[in-house]
């Protein structure tokens, strides 16, 4: 712990630059109510099997579920991850659906280091949250959100500069914005060739966020594309336990041990198959990645009844992400992302780097 803890002491978190898009959402945080005393009171329903007996229960003839909103908040795997990285102290450049021609009110909550260019309406979630996880209601959004449009609204210069003058990119929420793989295959084939890195690297993280509603030949075509990113950016697989099966399923790797072991060895074989630098893997209670073939593992601060749910893997995703731009190893990077994303859960707020130093010293005690 002394040694991370040095490396932390040493980070100057502004000497980086970030760059995220695409996304964006008005997240409604919602209750779904099990019985009701008056109309200041009511008890939750707590658990996703109880909210699904409720409905099967009314199979064949009919219910109704009231659903208590407790407040909104900004959504999108893009801003809520940004702002997790602008919390630790590094500027991030946004280009996304944060509302047009105005911003939603929702997202001038963001860090001041969140500097954002918005091209398009926000979808909208409904986040009906329980103990044991959350079901998120969403129609489908963001259609305007092509590369036509990016390239419409973003002056040249700061559209060239986003993509080489970062250390970290990150591409966001592939399943709900239903031009991403178009936007992949326009970088790759006909921009990125032609703008100079300066013999620069970046990091490049993308997560799918939950891809089982997409076709598995959508699927398929979207995961060929990530090795052609490796050519500028070294590629960053961001998947949660159940996308993980699901990525596995698609590349026919075997997935039947589903303890971290089971999971080290999914995560090398898709990183492997894929191509890329890493596939990083994060449960509730752990995390695990695989780094050029080599993996690793990290229990998690665990918290049974979490303040908020919602946003905690984005958490993970920023800790991590940053961990490995900033220099961290990879277990150093993951016990990053647990603590960024155990900080979160139980306090419902983005953590500085103050806070994930004092979070890991006093989790590790």
């Amino acid at each position: 712990m002394n040694e991370i803890a040095n490396k932390l002491n040493n980070i100057s978190t502004e000497k980086y630059n970030i760059s995220l898009g695409f996304d964006g959402y008005v997240d409604e945080i919602i209750s779904a109510v099990s019985t009701r005393t008056d109309i200041n009171n009511f008890t939750p329903i707590n658990t996703i099997t109880q909210f699904g007996n409720r409905i099967l229960s009314a199979a064949g003839k009919s219910t109704n579920v009231e659903l208590h909103t407790n407040h909104f908040k900004l959504g999108g795997n893009g801003p809520i991850m940004g702002n997790s990285i602008a919390a630790i102290g590094s500027p991030v450049n946004y280009i996304g659906a944060l509302g047009f021609p105005h911003i939603h009110d929702v997202f001038k909550s963001l860090n001041e280091k969140f500097k954002q260019i918005s091209i398009s309406e926000p979808g909208h979630t409904r986040a009906v949250e329980f103990d044991d996880g959350k079901i998120m209601f969403g129609k489908l959004a963001m259609t305007d959100l092509t590369w036509n449009r990016i390239i419409e609204c973003v002056p040249e210069k700061e559209l060239q500069s986003f993509f080489t003058d970062c250390d970290l990119l990150g591409m966001v929420n592939w399943t709900q914005t239903p031009y991403m793989t178009d936007i992949w295959s326009h970088l790759i084939d006909n921009y990125l060739p032609s703008l100079n890195f300066n013999n620069k690297k970046p990091y490049l993280f993308i997560d799918l966020a939950d891809p089982e509603k997409r076709s598995p030949e959508d699927i398929i075509t979207m995961l060929k594309l990530l090795s052609g990113f490796e050519k500028f950016y070294k590629v960053i697989l961001g998947l949660n336990e159940k996308e993980s099966y699901e990525i596995a399923e698609a590349l026919k790797i075997s997935s039947t041990n589903k303890d971290s072991i089971g999971l080290q060895s999914i995560a090398k074989n898709i990183q492997e198959k894929l191509k890329i630098t890493v596939c990083v893997i994060h449960p509730v209670k752990f995390a695990v990645c695989s780094f050029n073939g080599k993996t690793y593992s990290q229990e998690g601060p665990y918290v049974p009844n979490p303040l908020i749910s919602t946003g905690a893997g984005d958490h993970f995703n920023a800790g991590f992400a940053f961990g490995l731009m900033a220099g961290l190893t990879p277990h150093e990077s993951l016990l990053l992302g647990v603590s960024n994303s155990g900080y979160y859960v139980r306090t419902a707020k983005s953590a500085s780097l103050t806070d994930l130093k004092n979070f890991i010293n006093d989790w590790q005690k």
